[in-house]
């Protein structure tokens, strides 16, 4: 569905997997800016 787009859009654009992305947005909620803070700390790793 929809939610399915949005995970895979932000999983794309912050180099994490679709997985990683529907965890975080799961745990920190929609807003952009805060999962792409978290997104490069996970890519860091």
């Amino acid at each position: 569905g929809d939610e399915d787009y949005e995970v895979r859009h932000f999983a794309e654009e912050a180099g994490i997997t679709p997985e990683q992305a529907r965890t975080l947005i799961k745990r920190h909620g929609t807003d952009r800016k805060v999962l792409h803070e978290i997104a490069e700390s996970i890519k860091g790793q």
